[in-house]
């Protein structure tokens, strides 16, 4: 199974899949967050998260194995529930901070709440992309909750049936590794709505 990710960022720092709509007019103004692919009318193509049939098999028995865990658990101690499935995606993200000597992320709950509302509208509208047709940008969706931030930036994915496999393609893809790993970010929330598998990622730094 394959799935898809995108990355989108309102950091000067992050320019992979994304660019810097005008300069910053304050302080603490947060940078507005343009998709590039959109802005040049082209189709805001995913890229592939698991790796193609050709690719190292290996990495995919690995995969395999991880959800068959994953079953196995559930059989032995019931369904982790969503709320697991999120503590251990944002588990997954500091561990890769830490080993790289950054600090951990903090969860936040309005951040949480906004990356949840995320992912079901993306399910709801049956879409996968960043500008959401309810939301608008992560950006507004976040300014929309009420979250208090300098700056900004969403990982998404679709299709992925475990943390692992989610956070495992975003950190082989360097512009979500580069949010992931950016120093300058302090809280996160995680959204995941099961039906389609929408992960959605979302970072602030406050």
């Amino acid at each position: 199974m394959k799935g898809f990710l995108c990355t989108a960022s309102c950091l000067l720092l992050f320019i992979s899949g994304c660019q810097q709509a005008e300069q910053d007019t304050g302080d603490n103004q947060p940078l507005t967050i343009v998709d590039e692919e959109r802005e040049e009318g082209g189709d805001n193509i995913p890229f592939d998260l698991l790796p193609d049939d050709e690719q190292d098999t290996e990495t995919e028995k690995q995969q395999e194995e991880q959800v068959e865990s994953r079953e196995k658990q559930k059989t032995e101690q019931g369904n982790p529930g969503e709320e697991n499935l999120k503590a251990e995606v944002i588990a997954l993200t500091n561990e890769e901070r830490t080993k790289r000597g950054l600090n951990p992320l903090q969860e936040n709950g309005t951040v949480a709440e906004t990356a949840q509302a995320k992912s079901e509208d993306m399910a709801a509208n049956d879409y996968f992309a960043h500008q959401s047709p309810t939301y608008g940008s992560p950006f507004q969706m976040l300014k929309e909750y009420g979250a208090d931030f300098q700056a900004a930036a969403e990982n998404i994915a679709a299709g992925q049936t475990t943390p692992e496999q989610a956070v495992e393609g975003w950190m082989n893809s360097e512009g979500h590794r580069k949010n992931i790993l950016n120093e300058e970010l302090t809280h996160i929330g995680i959204g995941y709505e099961e039906n389609g598998n929408y992960w959605t990622q979302m970072f602030i730094e406050k």
